[in-house]
């Protein structure tokens, strides 16, 4: 199911959201992320100790590949294995 937040506690208030049984029954799931402001969440997402973020959760779903695209920006502190993309421009 998708459902629509009107009053978000975190900015844009007005969002939607995938619930957990519908992130389930899918095949590949995405996450993208840029910019410095959300180097704090992602350096608690890949240390391992943030375990009650939705985020966390879906990376630990079992049999669903998961791919994050983030910029360097986001990324930089983070200890993760990471790989760079570049297009064919």
């Amino acid at each position: 199911m998708v459902a629509n937040l009107e009053d978000s506690p975190k900015l844009p208030p007005r969002r939607i959201t995938f619930t957990f049984p519908y992130l389930k029954k899918a095949t590949q799931i995405a996450f993208y992320a840029r910019g410095s402001g959300k180097k704090p969440i992602l350096k608690k997402v890949f240390s391992g100790t943030a375990t009650n973020l939705p985020s966390v959760k879906v990376n630990q779903f079992k049999k669903i590949p998961v791919s994050w695209f983030v910029d360097e920006a986001a990324i930089e502190d983070a200890n993760v294995k990471t790989s760079t993309y570049k297009s064919g421009n």
